[in-house]
């Protein structure tokens, strides 16, 4: 389901702790709107982020919210929601 590329971290091995949940939701942007190198840069430091593609329908499946949610500076700006822990790990693998 996610596709990790980065050094040091074996591919499908992605450790949850890496999702950062702020008010409840995991704030992520959809891949139809923003390349990404957009969103990377769009973090307050790009070179401690990473990207991850993922697809929603087994958060979905699992009973959590996947949402488009725009922001007016970002219209590909989305939302996850549900139980972290669950959603992490769903996501980690």
């Amino acid at each position: 389901m996610a596709t990790v590329r980065t050094a040091g971290i074996p591919q499908g091995k992605l450790p949850s702790g890496v999702f950062r949940f702020q008010g409840g939701d995991l704030s992520v942007d959809w891949s139809k709107y923003a390349k990404p190198e957009e969103t990377r840069n769009r973090a307050k430091v790009p070179e401690d982020n990473g990207i991850v593609d993922f697809i929603a329908s087994p958060i979905r499946a699992d009973g959590h919210k996947v949402e488009h949610t725009p922001e007016p500076d970002n219209r590909a700006h989305s939302s996850v929601s549900g139980d972290e822990t669950a959603i992490r790990l769903i996501l980690s693998k």
